[in-house]
C-alpha cells in the first residue's frame, strides 16, 4: 500500500512539474521565440493560426498570359442596343454562357464563357458590349471599384481599368488557395480564400478572409468555413460562412471580426447603414434588412430569392421556381413586379441607370435587359 501511495505522489509531482514548465518556458526558449524571423511572404497585420499561414502566404510569381479575345469579340460583332417589348433596353443577347453581373456608375460587367475562354465584358446603354480581357483560367468572382474591375481566378486577385484602356495588374497571388469571392473599394480589395484542393462541401474551418492593400495582405478573419458572398466598403467587410450559414462582419483595420447573425445566406447588399440578405427558414425564405452591427431587423419580402442588388434605397431581387419574376422593393413598402422571364436568372445589378437583369432562357439564349 505504501509503495502504491508513493508512486501516486511521484506521478502527481511529475504532472505538476510538466505543467509548470509549459506555463513558464525557459528564458532561452523565450528569446528564441522573440527573435525567430518571420516567414517570407507572410501577411502583414494580424497573424493567422499556423494552419492558415500557408493558405494566405502570397508571392509575385508570373500570371498566365491573356487569351486571344477574337472568338469572344465575334459574339458581339453585330450587337445592337434596342428597346424590348416590355419597355426595357436590351444591351446584350446571344447563344453563349454568361454569369455574374456587377454594376459600375453607368455600366455593368459580366463574365462570358466560350470555347474554354473566360472573358470580362462591359455593357452599357450607350455602346455595344466590349470585351475587356479574355483569360484561359475560369474567372471565379468579380467586383467593380469605381473605374476599375477586380476579379479572381484560381488563387489570383487581378485588376484592370473598367474601360479596357490599360493592362492587367496582379493585386495578390495565393499559390495554396482558391479565391471564392472578392470585393473592392478605392483600391483596397478583400478576398475569401479556401485551400486549393479542399473539398467544396467541407465544413472544416480551413479558409480565411483577407484584405489586400498595395501589395500587403492582412488577415481579417481566419478559420472560416467556406466564406462567400463578400461585400465591403471603405470601413468594413461582410460575408457569409459556416454550415448552416451565418453573417460575419469585420473591420478593415483588423481590430475586430464577429458573427452578427446566426442564420443568414447570400446574396448580400448595402442599403445605407443596413445590410440586406436572404434569410432561409423552414416556413419560407425571406429578404431581411438589418443594421450593420446586428439587430434592428425588418423583413422586406417573403420569397425564394436567388439574386438581389441594392442601389438608392431600392432592393431588386429575382425569384426561383415556376414562373420566375424580378421585383423591386423599398424599406417600408410592398414589392412591385418589374419583369417576368423564362429560364433562370444568372445575375442582377443596380446603379443610377436602373436594374440590370441577366437571364438564360429555355432555348439557351442569354440576354441582359436594363429596366
Amino acid at each position: 500500500m505504501r509503495t502504491f501511495i508513493a508512486g501516486l505522489v511521484l506521478a502527481l509531482l511529475g504532472i505538476a512539474a510538466a505543467e509548470y514548465t509549459r506555463r513558464h518556458p525557459s528564458e532561452p526558449a523565450k528569446e528564441a521565440e522573440k527573435t525567430e524571423p518571420k516567414q517570407a511572404g507572410a501577411p502583414s497585420g494580424s497573424q493567422p493560426p499556423p494552419s492558415a499561414k500557408e493558405l494566405v502566404a502570397s508571392d509575385s510569381s508570373a500570371m498566365p498570359p491573356n487569351a486571344s479575345a477574337d472568338d469572344v469579340n465575334e459574339l458581339f460583332a453585330s450587337a445592337s442596343i434596342m428597346k424590348a417589348a416590355d419597355g426595357s433596353t436590351s444591351v446584350m443577347s446571344g447563344h453563349y454562357k454568361a454569369r455574374e453581373l456587377r454594376a459600375g456608375a453607368s455600366f455593368a460587367i459580366v463574365i462570358v464563357e466560350k470555347d474554354k475562354k473566360f472573358a470580362l465584358v462591359r455593357v452599357s446603354k450607350e455602346a455595344p458590349p466590349k470585351v475587356l480581357v479574355a483569360r484561359t483560367e475560369p474567372i471565379a468572382a468579380i467586383a467593380v471599384d469605381g473605374d476599375s474591375v477586380v476579379w479572381a481566378e484560381a488563387g489570383r486577385v487581378l485588376s484592370m481599368p473598367a474601360d479596357g484602356s490599360g493592362g492587367v495588374k496582379t493585386l495578390a497571388n495565393f499559390p495554396k488557395a482558391s479565391v471564392q469571392a472578392v470585393a473592392a473599394f478605392k483600391g483596397v480589395a478583400v478576398a475569401a480564400l479556401v485551400p486549393r484542393d479542399a473539398d467544396i462541401f467541407s465544413t472544416d474551418p480551413n479558409g480565411a478572409v483577407v484584405k489586400i492593400d498595395n501589395g500587403s495582405v492582412t488577415v481579417l478573419s481566419p478559420e472560416q468555413v467556406r466564406a462567400h458572398d463578400l461585400i465591403m466598403d471603405g470601413t468594413e467587410a461582410f460575408w457569409i460562412s459556416g454550415y448552416p450559414a451565418w453573417l460575419n462582419r469585420a473591420s478593415l483595420d483588423g481590430s475586430f471580426s464577429a458573427k452578427i447573425a446566426e442564420r443568414a445566406d447570400g446574396p448580400l447588399g448595402f442599403d445605407g447603414d443596413f445590410i440586406v440578405h436572404r434569410f432561409p427558414q423552414t416556413s419560407g425564405p425571406e429578404i431581411r434588412r438589418m443594421a450593420r452591427a446586428g439587430g434592428s431587423l425588418t423583413t422586406l419580402a417573403r420569397a425564394d430569392v436567388d439574386w438581389l442588388a441594392v442601389h438608392g434605397g431600392t432592393v431588386a431581387y429575382t425569384t426561383t421556381g415556376i414562373g420566375p419574376r424580378m421585383y423591386e422593393v423599398k424599406s417600408g413598402g410592398e414589392p412591385a413586379e418589374r419583369a417576368a422571364f423564362k429560364g433562370s436568372a444568372k445575375g442582377l445589378a443596380r446603379n443610377a441607370a436602373g436594374t440590370w437583369l441577366l437571364v438564360t432562357d429555355d432555348d439557351g439564349v442569354t440576354s441582359i435587359q436594363l429596366y
